[in-house]
């Protein structure tokens, strides 16, 4: 995982109310990548009152790429957590637990609260009081208008007749927990009738009886016509999600596709590997040397869109991003200068960069940024598919599996070529047609021909 430390000691915390407060630290949510906007808190790896070690993990976090530790910087105690596992769109710099050097000034710490305002601790306004209503009706319950953490939320969209005004909150302040939540929940204490959620008037209506088949739905229990269940997305899936959005609401994605033959490429790999086993070079190794060659050729192709300027820049430098999955997610790492790189530097280095982002080992300059990049399939045995643009990029190489098919020659006989396609995913703005069409003829000739990269 990225390893992040935890955020440096800032002292006298919250000197208007706490002024006799001893000296302590703050763990807040920390900015990992140029993208991330809010954070999840994954879990605690301490709890209140725990000691640490400087160095060990206190806590997972998960942004919009990795899961990653707060490590500590110094020996301490946790003192006071504010925050509880598996909460997701926490801000940036929102303040998360306080830490102390000394075990005696733990208590100090057991009512403190946090002053600034965020979205977890910031107070929902008072609902005004009621008009007294000339009915007989009894009075209603009064209502909780304290905050609700994400959770909470959660269940609410889980669970349609939740009642959080039958829930008795137990945290600090009178603030309702998930763990309040859940007791109700299980209880049954909190959950409303069908027929209370859909009569919102004081006094309850006779219930009609039912006369035809049709209505015989409406009687199904809010449990038995759920048919499905939520799965929380992860930091890194929901920015995902919002990058896709943003390149094909934003960027006009044109598609052009060319094929390639890989026989000869084939047997020059099983010769390079024969001569040097290590690293062994794979095929995407020579995708990715004959992108940065065609690229090379074809400049045109190596740019981006500046939306201040409204034109397009070019870019001296070829730097390829590579899709690669891993749990939860897809990250791109990025061969830089690939190329005046040779094979077997691009596979030791991509062959690193690959097993250390599954690790969760990579740093932000090496997967932030790139100015092209590949996807390749192709050994999921996908023959074919378009990419999308990672933007600020303008182009999206798709590569699929090479698929052996039968040809006749010229003199009618038939022989077998390995064949395969590759779809080229282009800003419209960027890169023109002729250009996107040179770009592929240059790629498939180097990867049907690939001694034509060694000119």
């Amino acid at each position: 995982m990225l390893r992040v430390a935890a955020v440096p000691a800032v002292r006298h915390l919250a000197r208007r109310a706490f002024a006799a407060l001893p000296d302590h630290s703050k763990i807040i949510m920390p900015k990992v990548s140029p993208t991330m906007t809010a954070g999840r808190l994954v879990v605690w790896k301490k709890r209140e009152g725990d000691s640490f070690e400087e160095g060990e993990d206190i806590a997972d976090v998960e942004s919009d790429k990795a899961t990653m530790p707060i490590s500590a910087r110094e020996d301490g105690f946790v003192a006071k957590i504010f925050v509880e596992d598996d909460t997701p769109d926490i801000p940036l710099g929102q303040l998360l637990a306080i830490t102390v050097e000394e075990e005696e000034h733990i208590p100090a710490f057991e009512d403190y609260q946090p002053l600034e305002s965020s979205p977890e601790t910031r107070a929902t306004p008072a609902t005004p009081p009621a008009q007294p209503s000339p009915s007989h009706a009894p009075p209603s319950p009064a209502r909780y208008t304290g905050p609700l953490g994400p959770a909470i939320m959660r269940l609410l969209n889980q669970y349609p007749n939740l009642d959080l005004d039958a829930v008795t909150p137990t945290g600090p302040k009178g603030r309702m927990l998930k763990g309040d939540v859940l007791a109700a929940i299980n209880d049954g204490s909190a959950l409303r009738s069908e027929q209370l959620e859909s009569t919102p008037q004081s006094h309850p209506q006779p219930k009609q009886p039912d006369t035809t088949p049709e209505q015989q739905p409406q009687q199904t229990l809010p449990d038995q016509r759920i048919a499905y269940h939520d799965v929380p997305l992860t930091s890194m899936r929901r920015a995902i999600a919002r990058r896709l959005v943003q390149s094909k609401t934003s960027i006009p994605h044109r598609y052009t596709s060319a094929t390639y033959q890989l026989d000869a490429l084939l047997q020059l790999r099983k010769r390079l590997n024969a001569v040097d086993p290590s690293p062994r070079i794979s095929v995407n190794d020579f995708v990715i040397k004959a992108v940065a060659t065609a690229l090379r050729r074809v400049p045109q192709v190596n740019a981006y869109w500046d939306e201040s300027q409204q034109s397009a820049m070019l870019r001296d430098q070829i730097d390829i991003s590579m899709a690669v999955a891993i749990p939860g997610g897809l990250i791109t790492p990025i061969v830089t200068a690939v190329d005046k790189r040779g094979l077997a530097d691009i596979a030791h280095v991509s062959k690193d960069l690959v097993a250390r982002a599954r690790q969760g080992l990579l740093d932000p300059e090496e997967f932030e940024g790139g100015s092209f990049s590949t996807s390749n399939l192709g050994m999921f045995g996908v023959t074919s598919f378009c990419a999308i643009i990672n933007p600020p990029q303008s182009g999206n190489l798709a590569i699929g599996s090479g698929v052996q098919k039968a040809v006749m020659d010229s003199d009618g006989s038939m022989h077998v070529i390995t064949e395969g396609v590759a779809t080229l995913s282009s800003d419209a703005r960027v890169i023109e047609d002729e250009k996107a069409a040179e770009f592929l003829k240059e790629f498939t000739t180097c990867l049907t021909h690939p001694e034509s990269m060694l000119i």
